[in-house]
């Protein structure tokens, strides 16, 4: 998957295609957690994997993808909590790698935060 776009998505689709092989299109996004996009007070970000599942999870995809940019820029195209929640139909998402949410309570604070970010 990209890091924050889809920019690789469909040259992806059409080599596993070519290879008989079918696609899963998806993006590590990244994850702001704050109410509103516009939000500069802040950074940090955690990464999110998330993956279409059918073809409203790929136009939601898209969609959140499109949004990180649109409103959500800063250093990086994110979104929040609420925009994944508004658009989650059709999408598999994933915790990422150690710097998505879950991993990074692991590792700096306690369980009792994992599950508040889960």
């Amino acid at each position: 998957t990209d890091h924050g776009n889809m920019f690789g998505a469909i040259d992806f689709y059409q080599t596993m295609k070519a290879q008989g092989l079918k696609p899963i299109i998806g993006m590590e996004a990244y994850l702001h957690n704050h109410d509103e996009l516009d939000d500069k007070s802040s950074r940090q970000r955690f990464h999110l994997c998330l993956y279409a599942k059918n073809e409203i999870g790929y136009q939601n995809l898209m969609y959140l993808s499109s949004q990180s940019y649109i409103k959500g820029l800063y250093y990086y195209p994110r979104i929040n909590k609420k925009l994944l929640e508004d658009y989650s139909e059709g999408l598999i998402c994933s915790s990422a790698c150690l710097q998505g949410e879950v991993n990074w309570h692991l590792n700096t604070y306690s369980e009792r935060n994992v599950r508040f970010g889960a």
